[in-house]
C-alpha cells in the first residue's frame, strides 16, 4: 500500500509535497528489522538493503569490490538513515504537540 500511495503521488500533481509518503515508503527499509523475527532466524538476505549492497558490490567474476569502492554507498545510506530518523522524530514531536523551543 505504501508503494501504491507513493507511486500515485509521483504520477500526480508535481506541486504536492510527498515527503510524508516517501518517508512512509522508505522507513521500513532503513530501520532495524526486529519485529516478527526470533533471535536466531535472521540472515542478511532478510534485509533488503543488505541484499542490495551485496549485489551492487558483486563483480562479473564472482568476487566483491574492494572496500574503498563501496564505502561511499555506505556513507550515503548512513545519512539517509539519519534523515529518516530525524523526520520520524519531528512527526513524533508534532503528534505530542511539542516544538524545538520547549
Amino acid at each position: 500500500m505504501r508503494t501504491v500511495k507513493l507511486k500515485k503521488g509521483l504520477q500526480g500533481d508535481p506541486l504536492v509535497d510527498l515527503t510524508g509518503d516517501f518517508h512512509g515508503f522508505i522507513q521500513p527499509l532503513l530501520y532495524v528489522k526486529t519485529i516478527g523475527r526470533s533471535k536466531g532466524d535472521y540472515t542478511r538476505w532478510d534485509d533488503p538493503f543488505e541484499g542490495l549492497f551485496a549485489l551492487s558490490a558483486l563483480q562479473e567474476d564472482g568476487t566483491f569490490k574492494s572496500a574503498e569502492l563501496v564505502t561511499q554507498a555506505f556513507a550515503q545510506m548512513k545519512y539517509h538513515i539519519r534523515g529518516a530518523i530525524l523526520y520520524q522524530g519531528l512527526i513524533e514531536m508534532q503528534t505530542k504537540g511539542l516544538s524545538f523551543e520547549e
